[in-house]
């Protein structure tokens, strides 16, 4: 008797453990996909602007992927957790216009499916600016 209440018991908890795991993994946010960028930075003397399509890996935790905009392109690698997402886009200009240096975006998604958040840019260094991101596909 004592065997089957024991084993009634683990199987209770194994249940309540598996719920509770399932639970935390629909909470967490899922970044990956593609996604229309758009910041813009204004310091003192310069105003840069970033408008790139970014296709986002995740795996766990994990953020990486690319951003290619009109002038720049380049590699992708941050952190989520929950709601919210950190990555750095290292920016390799394509064009006379492109700019070299690094990206630093942190965000949450929101309701609407939007990520809104702050940047910087190692170029318009002391300076950050709003951000915004929307699924393409």
């Amino acid at each position: 008797m004592k065997s089957i209440v024991n084993a009634r018991y683990a199987s209770a908890i194994f249940i309540c453990a598996l719920l509770v795991s399932s639970l935390g993994r629909a909470g967490a946010a899922n970044f990956a996909g593609t996604w229309g960028l758009r910041g813009t930075i204004k310091g003192s003397r310069i105003m840069t602007t970033v408008s790139p399509v970014c296709a986002i890996l995740q795996s766990g935790n994990r953020i990486a992927g690319t951003c290619k905009g009109p002038s720049n392109t380049g590699p992708v690698a941050g952190a989520a957790s929950g709601a919210l997402i950190t990555f750095q886009w290292r920016t390799i200009p394509v064009t006379r216009l492109g700019f070299s240096g690094i990206c630093t975006f942190k965000g949450a998604l929101r309701p609407n499916g939007a990520i809104t958040g702050t940047w910087t840019f190692t170029g318009n260094p002391g300076f950050a600016g709003p951000f915004t991101m929307a699924r393409v596909r």
